[in-house]
């Protein structure tokens, strides 16, 4: 019996290969969705691990310093009073090469004998090369032939307006040679370093190898009493786990998007298998009365859908490792534009999303089939032979799986409202939703086929219209999860739309609101270590003729109890003041504290992620000690999810004593020609590299530009989802029009015409499309609502608006029906050229 079964299962795969490889295809592209986005994800954190390692060596500890870095001396007391030898300090800087962000590395090459490469080998050159040449640099094969550059060349690099001369002196070798971690730096004596940006008598960090057990917990907590206000030890694990927590969030939504497109997926595997059952009941039941268990035909459409899930898993992983290959590039510079810089950029393949592939695309694919395994195994002989059973038993179902959606519906904001803060809670309640919803719409769609239906019939005329719409609304065990799978992919296309809709809107808002000045000149450069402009310049930029007012800010690194923070101190007109959109009462009685330098003003995402308010005091380390200051206010900024702190620069002068500006805004009088004081302003940062300039108008645009090359990779994602979406209805509805041939045959032998034909089956797929679309507006908008107000805000920590047009509602609504329609043409096609007689035969 079980060769009979295994023949009879073959000989139908065989017999319809298109449907089988539509399926396969279907659950591929969901896989490969998955993997892509996981292999994206691991070469991202992968990435930031080797960078992790190679810029540190093999140092078990660091002691990271602030903005300002950590005296010298610090090295020396630890060396000689702690008595540790293997410590060796670093000098970090980051500069620009022909627009290109490379980061500086000095080192002390002696010290760092015990934690780079003990046999020299990785270092070309003497020792004295490096030491008495105050320009030597080194860097790695390939990242000598990236910014085409040869042993001996010399080469300029710009930093904060000043230009610094360097020349390669040679390219590391040995291991370190293709270490990727190592891509982008550039390396020189620590002395170089100190003196050609700055940091005269200072370092940014200090690299440790301490042992194990109680001697290196002594030691650890001799060094961290011994360090200053501002600086911390971690140990490398610590530093790598910090970065990586900054880009969770990112990852997550990534991951989540993925899951979805799996999810379609699933739903493809169930269509497939149930039209397959479907078809086959009357085999079914004969080979049940030849003496079949349930247990074998159980067994053997789950073994069919393993097959098919095995097929699309293995082409899945092989589109995957393609789609992240391309996707890596979008993740790593969303990483830059957003988070810190990430010198890695390969295509870094790890075994972990391949197997996670390979368990949710069989698992999925198991789970998916169960329900028409379970109907197949369970059907009386006799039931099976009969069409009407069939569906007396899905319209008892329906009402059913209604009541569980709408459980589900109900369960949802349970589990969102479980975890305040919990980005995890968050996206399951999500999904229990578009369960709980995906379970429901074959009843909706059902209750609202018959209404439309009735209504069509009244027309004068109505004719095939009419008939399609009955059809349809008979066939709920057809329709159903054709109409799901089409909706869910919609309303996830229209949510993530929406999403990014009102965020682009929220963010152009507010950048109209906040760019006051009329020309803006900062530091080139991603790094919050840039020293600032030179002082030259910006005497020369407020002394230009037409000038009203001027604003400036310094943006650094500032260490507090809990980590460091991103603080910009700035020094602002009222006008500029305004810029930050608090009420004008509030505004009016926060700015003379603000002036006096009494208060700061935080951002959204840092008081949703420390739990801050206005009233609360926010804790600096400066040199002379904590120093608190009044929260006057949180204010909307969409610049970085990491949060800002606004300290007034006269505070930050005080309590620091560290004069100079990484940025300033130029107001000019309303009488000037703002296009000429753009050219006179650019004139004179001529004189200095490394200086932006740009007008509001291009620092708007740029920002925008930013917004959507971060965005892209969403964008990407949500074709890919659609993408699945329609091949699940080109599938579903080949297997629908094949299994009514018989039906069709009789319409033909008794009048209608091919076109009649046509015209039915088009009926019936475009509303199938239309239902779908309808259904999958409220749905879409509802993922939307939950994406920008639970996800987004548990994840950034912004708060924005859902703001809602009806382009992105009817383009989704046209782009279902044109789904259907067109998956509907090739099977209109084929039925209305076959001959009623051989149909009926066959039948």
């Amino acid at each position: 019996m079980n060769s009979l079964l295994g023949r009879a299962g073959a000989r139908y795969l065989t017999r319809h290969p298109g449907l089988m490889l539509l399926s396969v295809l279907g659950i591929a592209l969901g896989v490969a969705v998955s993997v892509g986005v996981d292999l994206a994800n691991e070469s991202a954190r992968k990435a930031l691990r080797l960078s992790v390692e190679a810029l540190s060596g093999s140092a078990t500890h660091q002691i990271l310093a602030g903005t300002d870095g950590l005296d010298e001396t610090v090295y020396v007391r630890i060396r000689r009073e702690i008595g540790l030898r293997e410590a060796a300090p670093k000098v970090e800087a980051t500069v620009l090469y022909d627009d290109q962000a490379l980061r500086v590395l000095g080192l002390d090459w002696l010290a760092e004998a015990s934690f780079r490469d003990p046999q020299g080998e990785a270092v070309p050159v003497s020792a004295s090369d490096l030491l008495n040449a105050d320009d030597a640099v080194l860097l790695t094969p390939a990242s000598a032939r990236r910014l085409g550059l040869q042993s001996g060349d010399r080469f300029s690099v710009s930093q904060a307006g000043r230009v610094h001369q360097l020349r390669l002196v040679g390219l590391l070798t040995g291991a370190q040679a293709d270490n990727p971690g190592l891509e982008g730096v550039l390396f020189t004596d620590i002395a170089t370093a100190q003196e050609r940006f700055g940091r005269a008598g200072r370092i940014d960090g200090i690299d440790l190898i301490l042992p194990g057990g109680q001697r290196g917990t002594a030691l650890a907590q001799a060094i961290a009493e011994l360090l200053p206000a501002g600086a911390e030890l971690l140990a490398r694990d610590e530093n790598y786990a910090a970065l990586d927590r900054l880009t969770r969030a990112f990852r997550v939504n990534l991951t989540a998007l993925g899951l979805l497109a799996l999810l379609v997926g699933m739903f493809l595997i169930y269509n497939t298998m149930s039209f397959s059952v479907l078809q086959r009941r009357a085999l079914m039941g004969s080979l049940r009365m030849l003496g079949a268990t349930r247990g074998q035909l159980l067994r053997r459409v789950l073994l069919e859908s393993l097959w098919l899930g095995a097929a699309g898993t293995a082409l899945g992983l092989l589109l995957g490792l393609l789609l992240g290959k391309g996707m890596v590039s979008l993740v790593s510079r969303t990483v830059n534009d957003l988070y810190f810089m990430l010198s890695v950029r390969d295509f870094l393949i790890t075994p972990r999303p391949f197997l996670v592939g390979t368990l949710l695309g069989l698992g999925t694919s198991l789970l998916a089939s169960l329900p028409p395994a379970l109907d197949a195994a369970n059907t009386h002989p006799r039931a099976a032979t009969r069409r009407a059973t069939l569906e007396q038993r899905v319209h008892r179902l329906e009402p059913r799986l209604a009541i569980l959606g709408i459980a589900l519906l109900a369960l949802a904001p349970f589990i969102v409202l479980s975890a305040e803060r919990s980005l995890v809670a968050g996206l399951a309640g999500l999904f229990c939703g578009i369960f709980g919803v995906a379970l429901t719409l074959p009843w909706l769609a059902g209750r609202l086929s018959m209404a439309l239906s009735t209504l069509v019939s009244a027309l004068p005329r109505a004719g095939i219209w009419a008939l399609g719409l009955r059809g349809f609304a008979r066939a709920g065990s057809r329709n159903g999860v054709v109409v799901t799978a089409l909706a869910v992919a919609i309303a996830a296309g229209i949510g993530v739309g929406l999403m990014v809709q009102s965020f682009r809107a929220s963010v152009d808002d507010w950048l109209v609101q906040s760019l006051r000045a009329d020309i803006y000149v900062a530091v080139a450069g991603p790094d919050s270590r840039m020293p600032p402009l030179d002082d030259e310049l910006v005497r020369r930029l407020f002394a230009l003729p037409g000038l009203r007012t001027q604003s400036a800010v310094r943006t650094l690194n500032l260490s507090t109890p809990s980590g460091d923070l991103l603080v910009k101190s700035m020094d602002l007109p009222r006008e500029g003041f305004a810029g930050f959109g608090l009420d004008t009462d509030l505004a009016d009685k926060i700015w003379p504290r603000f002036e006096r330098g009494e208060a700061v003003l935080i951002s959204e995402p840092l008081a949703y992620r420390q739990g801050w308010k206005a009233g609360d005091r926010l804790t600096l380390l400066s040199p002379g000690g904590p120093r608190q200051y009044p929260i006057a206010a949180v204010y909307t900024d969409y610049g970085s999810d990491r949060g800002v702190a606004i300290l007034p620069y006269r505070a930050y002068l005080r309590d620091w004593g560290e004069a100079g500006f990484t940025g300033v805004g130029l107001y000019f009088d309303k009488s000037v020609n703002l296009e000429r004081a753009l050219a006179q302003v650019r004139r004179v940062a001529a004189d200095f590299e490394g200086v932006r300039v740009r007008s509001t108008a291009e620092l708007r645009a740029h920002s925008l530009e930013v917004f959507d090359r971060t965005f892209t990779i969403t964008r990407v994602m949500q074709y890919q989802l659609l993408l699945v979406a329609c091949v699940g209805v080109v599938t579903a509805l080949l297997a629908l029009e094949l299994e009514r041939v018989k039906e069709l045959a009789v319409l033909r032998a008794t009048g209608f015409t091919r076109v009649q034909v046509m015209g039915l089956i088009s009926t019936q797929t475009g509303f199938l499309g239309l239902i779908a679309g309808l259904m999958a507006l409220p749905l879409g908008l509802a993922i939307a609502w939950t994406l920008i107000h639970v996800i987004n805000r548990r994840a950034f920590g912004w708060l924005l608006e859902l703001q809602v047009q009806a382009e992105p509602l009817l383009h989704a609504l046209g782009l279902a029906m044109a789904a259907a329609l067109i998956a509907g043409v090739y099977p209109a096609w084929r039925m209305a050229r076959v001959a009623p007689a051989a149909a009926l035969r066959e039948e």
